[in-house]
């Protein structure tokens, strides 16, 4: 994994101690990564959707994989898990 430093205020701060708490989360990097993955997926399964609707398709979401590797089959937040770094991948 690559390190990354950000700067946050004290509303950001507490809105992780909020997502670590509430999805028991072990450390403030976990809540971020898994924050950032929910929008992520929630973004993909809008554009699904629209491009579906577009293409005169249905409109429910997509079932796989998306490129941020998050599951797209629906499943709710809490059911996401962080994966661990693969050995040879960064």
């Amino acid at each position: 994994m690559k390190r990354t430093n950000v700067f946050l205020a004290e509303e950001d701060r507490a809105a992780i101690e909020n997502i670590q708490s509430r999805y028991g989360l072990a450390t403030s990097s976990d809540a971020i990564r898994f924050a950032l993955r929910i929008v992520a997926r929630a973004e993909l399964q809008v554009n699904d959707r629209q491009l579906k609707l577009a293409a005169g398709g249905d409109n429910s979401a997509s079932h796989g994989q998306s490129r941020y590797g998050l599951s797209t089959s629906g499943a709710l937040p809490g059911s996401i898990l962080l994966s661990k770094a693969q050995p040879g991948r960064r």
